[in-house]
């Protein structure tokens, strides 16, 4: 995954995403370029490691509860 961030919180999840291994970099709008997106996509094509990291990470969030179980809820009177 390649992220181009055009505002808000986007640069931030970009650097999240860099850092749980699945983006090898973050590209602000006005600096991106041809260039550094073919760059950052051969480096996804060319390395293993970010499909694997995806898979772990998609294991992790499937072995999760999810938000709308009702005992999280009723805890919080919603």
């Amino acid at each position: 995954m390649t992220v181009v961030a055009f505002f808000a919180d986007q640069p931030a999840w970009g650097r999240t995403l860099e850092r749980l291994g699945v983006s090898p970099a973050t590209h602000r709008l006005p600096s991106v370029s041809a260039e550094t997106l073919a760059i950052s996509m051969g480096a996804i094509a060319d390395n293993p490691s970010f499909r694997q990291r995806a898979r772990e990470l998609q294991q992790i969030h499937r072995l999760c509860k999810p938000a709308s179980d009702s005992s999280i809820l009723d805890k919080r009177n919603i």
